[in-house]
């Protein structure tokens, strides 16, 4: 699938190939965290599929604790920076 780029295209797949593989390209500061692994993210948790996330900043440990229960998650290593 190709875009020109003043295009406004919303996309969607299908759960199972949401489950394999995806990359999300852009610029620094373009909004792929919120426009595509947030969402994409908030779909696996609302599907109650279990993963590991790797997260360097803590962006997902946030997200993850304001929508996934206590009690299904287990958060390992993360600094004291992090907004608990």
């Amino acid at each position: 699938m190709s875009f020109k780029e003043d295009e406004k295209k919303e996309v969607e797949i299908t759960f199972s190939d949401a489950t394999m593989s995806i990359i999300g390209f852009g610029a620094t500061g373009s909004g792929k965290t919120t426009a595509i692994m947030y969402p994409g993210l908030f779909k696996l948790i609302e599907n109650k599929c279990p993963g590991l996330i790797l997260d360097v900043k803590g962006d997902y440990v946030d997200f993850c604790r304001q929508n996934i229960p206590d009690n299904d998650l287990a958060v390992i290593g993360v600094s004291k920076g992090i907004n608990s």
